[in-house]
């Protein structure tokens, strides 16, 4: 989400506007057929016409600026609104003061244009720019806050996601959508796999870790790619899981990526590695590694290393 979006006005807001503009032309209409009729010595028609002009044409977008703006949540867009009826009360104020002027001089006209419109148009010039400062200081947190929210509706209706992926529908980094993942972690069912750059719900990792684990041993040997497309998760995630699952003492067997072999198949070899047929040695709990092409094989707590 940019800046341009939450200084958008929100569709009430510009319903307020068309309503306002309509009567700003019937004001239009009002001030051209009294300019036309004036036919008083005391008022001349340049006059009357822009007097209408102040009040019958500025006056309703004044309001409506005013009053859409008013009804806006975000600050942006609130100040938008305030500074648009500023500005049209501004315009009026001129319009004001010119039609007063050509009758009563130039004293009154700057007077009564000043006072009228000049006046509550400064001050909500001056409201929506305080606004809009405030705003553009909370920009980050406002912008925040409205994809957190995008996230949350989203991941609810998915199994899983990518951090890459989410970053694309935002439009913006991954680290920022890890951020934001972690701030609503509470609001999720589920599981960040920060070294997998993935979202998992706990529901659909429950079953796709049991499936993960299945097809292994049915399969014997594996290529990571496989095991990925078949469970629909990156192959990031497979890797991790695999690792995971042999830290909790559930996967017994070895890998060298891309290649996986259950604990039954790499057994058919004894002690040699199932990569390159070389010696594993122990490399850490319940892990064995080949120090000729890297290959990694992990046995069950207890078992003979």
């Amino acid at each position: 989400m940019s800046t341009l979006k939450l200084a958008r006005p929100s569709g009430r807001f510009l319903l307020i506007l068309v309503i306002s503009a309509c009567f700003s032309l019937v004001g239009v209409v009002i001030a051209i057929a009294g300019a036309l009729s004036e036919t008083s010595k005391t008022q001349s028609s340049a006059g009357f016409a822009l007097f209408s002009a102040a009040f019958f044409v500025c006056g309703p977008l004044t309001l409506g600026l005013a009053f859409g703006g008013a009804s806006e949540p975000r600050s942006l867009a609130k100040a938008g609104g305030l500074v648009g009826a500023g500005l049209m009360a501004l315009l009026a104020a001129v319009f004001l003061s010119i039609g007063m002027a050509l009758d009563n001089g130039i004293g009154s006209g700057i007077f009564g244009g000043a006072m009228c419109c000049g006046l509550p148009g400064l001050v909500l010039m001056g409201a929506g720019l305080m606004l809009g400062l405030g705003g553009v200081k909370n920009r980050n947190a406002e912008l925040d806050r409205e994809d957190a929210g995008l996230l949350v509706t989203a991941l609810r209706k998915r199994p899983s996601a990518s951090f890459a992926g989410l970053a694309q529908e935002l439009d913006t980094d991954v680290d920022r959508v890890e951020g934001l993942l972690r701030s609503v972690a509470d609001k999720l069912d589920g599981e960040l796999i920060p070294k997998a750059g993935a979202w998992v719900s706990n529901a659909y990792g429950k079953r796709a870790r049991e499936q993960l684990l299945g097809m292994i041993e049915t399969q014997g040997h594996s290529k990571d790619v496989d095991l990925a497309k078949e469970i629909e998760l990156p192959v990031e995630v497979v890797r991790v899981w695999i690792y995971e699952l042999a830290g909790k003492g559930r996967f017994s067997g070895s890998v060298h990526w891309p290649d996986v072999w259950s604990g039954s198949a790499a057994a058919l070899g004894g002690g040699a590695c199932p990569g390159c047929g070389g010696t594993l040695s122990p490399a850490g709990k319940n892990r064995l590694a080949c120090a000729h092409c890297g290959t990694e094989r992990f046995v069950l707590p207890g078992a003979g290393q």
